[in-house]
């Protein structure tokens, strides 16, 4: 049979084609090769027949009798299945002087078989018929389990000097051994016996799970320093209340936060600031978390520490009241030179103005004043001590008054802005007690100059807003957003 593109354009065969003349001409050329090349092992028919042609890279069987063809062998079954019949009619019959190799090989192998068979019933017929010597009958027995057919010798007479005939032995079944099916008291529907499952029962809280430090929408986190937790003024690990709803506010929602929110009312305890509380803490921290009273807290909407005394209260509290309010809040620690604890304050990414520090710590501004005259003139007073902070490793710890703050940047770029303008007040501040130095009255020349250094020096304290002393060169810093728990 040809296959569809099996001739070209100058009738001869293509390198694809799959007749069955140039498959024997491809097994030939393999036979011939030591070894042959491009062939393997037919899942199919089990021959080495299996030939990769390079052509249009087809794996095809040189076997005739097989003929499987795949682009992978792992792609051709294995068995010898029938093969379907051929969609294509058979070519008609050309006679040519070069007789068919298949119809030759193939009468080659019915001679050889009809050789065997009567060899087999002449060597038979001797030995059943011979009547000069003793011999046995073979009886034809019929294997009940397969389909092959054997012999049975039957035992006849020595002295019988005519020929027996063959007689049929009894056919017996060979009884097979029955094994006994396993059986389950309850079946799954695969098969399996089911397997006992122990179920562990579920630990439930009601309140603060002291595990995780979860409680509703709220997580808990400790704060690290260096490899150790932070403690406030009582003693106990500064605790974080994270709320997973919370999300980064504008520059402007921060701002109107602050001014509503009451921590920076709070007084700062100076007799707390230096405490050497001593290190009584064993075994896991967060065993000392008092989670009742924060949980009320939580529940009550009420920040925590209730009363905070130093800055790493302020700074706790402020973040608590932050996340409550649904704000992303950090908790900074700020190294300062010559500073024993350091400093601590907090942070907000805002979604405009980028990263802010905020000082809510509570403290009294400096003051600044005038000369002796009947009415004495004091700047730099405040009505809040929420300070916009402005840190730079290196430099002094900066504050500004939030009601000044949003008139400069919010990087340290902006607290040098205001460090330059508040040296220009102080310089006026100089002149104006030069003038007035001493004097009761004054002439109205020198008074008309005082009153144009005041009004001066009103239009700088505006931008200026309340004088908070810088507080100290910062040595390191670093922003805990959430804390750890375990």
């Amino acid at each position: 049979m040809v296959s569809e593109n099996s001739a070209g354009a100058n009738g001869k065969h293509l390198p694809t084609c799959s007749c069955q003349d140039c498959r024997e001409e491809r097994l030939k050329i393999l036979k011939e090769q030591k070894p042959p090349s491009q062939v393997t092992i037919c899942p199919r028919c089990k021959r080495k027949s299996l030939w990769f042609n390079t052509y249009n890279h087809v794996y095809e069987c040189l076997n005739l009798e097989c003929k499987a063809t795949s682009t992978s062998p792992n792609d051709i079954a294995p068995g010898m299945p029938e093969p379907p019949p051929s969609r294509r009619p058979s070519p008609p019959i050309i006679p040519s002087a070069r007789p068919n190799r298949k119809t030759k090989s193939s009468g080659g192998r019915v001679a050889a078989i009809i050789v065997v068979v009567v060899l087999v019933f002449g060597g038979l017929y001797a030995i059943g018929v011979n009547s000069n010597s003793p011999s046995s009958n073979a009886a034809i027995v019929k294997s009940p389990n397969t389909s092959s057919t054997t012999y049975s010798p039957v035992a006849s007479s020595a002295s019988s000097s005519t020929p027996t005939s063959l007689t049929p032995a009894t056919t017996t079944k060979i009884p097979l051994t029955t094994i006994p099916p396993i059986t389950y008291s309850t079946l799954t529907t695969t098969g399996i016996p089911p397997t006992t499952t122990t179920t562990i029962p579920v630990a439930t809280y009601s309140g603060i799970n002291p595990t995780t430090g979860k409680f509703g929408s709220y997580y808990l986190g400790l704060v690290l320093d260096n490899g150790s937790y932070v403690r406030d003024s009582y003693g106990n690990p500064v605790v974080l209340i994270n709320n997973y709803n919370a999300t980064n506010p504008t520059y402007s929602q921060l701002m109107s936060f602050l001014k509503q929110d009451p921590t920076d009312t709070l007084p700062y305890q100076t007799a707390f600031a230096n405490q050497n509380l001593p290190n009584t803490w064993t075994g896991p921290v967060k065993n000392y978390v008092n989670l009742p009273l924060i949980q009320t807290d939580i529940q009550t909407n009420q920040p925590y520490p209730s009363v905070p005394r130093i800055c790493a209260d302020f700074a706790e509290r402020l973040h608590n009241a932050s996340e409550m309010a649904g704000i992303n809040c950090g908790y900074v620690l700020v190294g300062l030179q010559g500073v024993i604890g350091g400093h601590a304050l907090n942070a907000y990414q805002t979604t405009d103005k980028g990263l802010v520090y905020i000082d809510d710590t509570g403290a009294t501004p400096a003051l600044s004043s005038t000369g002796a005259l009947p009415t004495t003139n004091y700047y730099g007073l405040s009505t809040t001590n929420d300070k916009e902070a402005y840190i730079q490793q290196g430099q002094q710890l900066g504050l500004i008054d939030i009601n000044s703050a949003p008139s400069f940047v919010t990087d340290y770029v902006g607290y040098q802005s205001w460090v330059s303008l508040k040296a220009q007040f102080d310089s006026l501040i100089i002149q104006y007690n030069q003038l007035a130095a001493g004097q009761v009255t004054v002439s109205q020349d020198v008074y008309a100059k005082l009153q144009a250094i005041k009004a001066q020096q009103q239009a700088l304290a505006n931008q200026l807003g309340g004088f908070f002393l810088p507080m100290g060169i910062v040595t390191s810093f670093s922003v805990v957003w959430e804390g750890t728990w375990n």
